[in-house]
């Protein structure tokens, strides 16, 4: 499968798509869907784009997504525990030897010492 195939755009109509097959002899409506974290930021997506799709959104793991964009853009720690996501998104991650054990070298060094660095309110 091409890189391509897992930008968000591709992976909503994913869901979308398996959403529809799943509850076509129903209303093409799911009950709940449950995702937890990169899930979760697609679940998100989704939910805001064809929210008809579900009756209920259970996120696991993964923040909203205004509230992730708004402390990658304020909070050093945030950014800090993000940077994994840099080195899994290249075209040769999965080629790589080591990815694993890069990104939990990452988690650990970035990893806040409390959570009084997150601050989720508005």
């Amino acid at each position: 499968m091409q890189p391509s195939a897992y930008r968000p755009k591709h992976l909503v109509q994913d869901i979308a798509a398996l959403i529809a097959l799943e509850t076509a002899d129903q209303d093409g409506t799911l009950a709940a869907l449950v995702a937890h974290d990169w899930g979760g930021a697609v679940a998100w997506n989704l939910a805001n784009q064809q929210p008809e799709r579900m009756r209920r959104l259970m996120i696991i793991n993964s923040p909203h997504p205004g509230a992730f964009v708004r402390e990658l853009q304020r909070n050093a720690a945030q950014q800090a525990a993000s940077q994994y996501m840099h080195f899994l998104r290249r075209d040769d991650a999965d080629r790589r030897g080591g990815h694993e054990e890069h990104y939990h070298q990452q988690q650990r060094e970035n990893r806040p010492d409390s959570l009084e660095h997150f601050s989720f309110s508005s």
